[in-house]
């Protein structure tokens, strides 16, 4: 491979792990509501999201193809009026958009050894 290349799957890998540690994070907030732990969505975590919608937009842009822009955007999609408008969202949703994303984001790395499924029970 070239050097050119090769720092292109480097920059894919560092950004994709920043997006995770975003998405991560709202998800980790947004599980103890759903699994009803939490009664409402924080201030915080409302921010949090508003902050870092945009940026992982951003990020996912400047290196990624269009398929992980459409699951990354079918994620927020889903959990834009969870967090502003009070609706009701399941965990095995959010869980099953993320990993639609995830998907895209091995693919688009290279990685074709099939997809991720989640196979436990909760």
């Amino acid at each position: 491979l070239k050097q050119k290349d090769v720092t292109r799957h480097h920059d894919k890998l560092s950004t994709y792990r920043d997006v995770i540690k975003i998405i991560s994070e709202i998800l980790r907030e947004l599980e103890v509501v759903a699994t009803g732990r939490q009664p409402d969505i924080s201030e915080e975590t409302e921010k949090y999201f508003s902050l870092n919608r945009t940026k992982v937009y951003g990020y996912i842009a400047l290196v990624s193809n269009q398929e992980v822009m459409d699951r990354y955007n079918d994620l927020i999609d889903y959990l834009i009026p969870i967090i502003y408008e009070g609706k009701k969202g399941t965990w095995n949703d959010m869980r099953s958009k993320a990993n639609d994303m995830l998907n895209a984001m091995r693919r688009d790395l290279g990685i074709n050894e099939g997809d991720i499924l989640y196979r436990g029970s909760r």
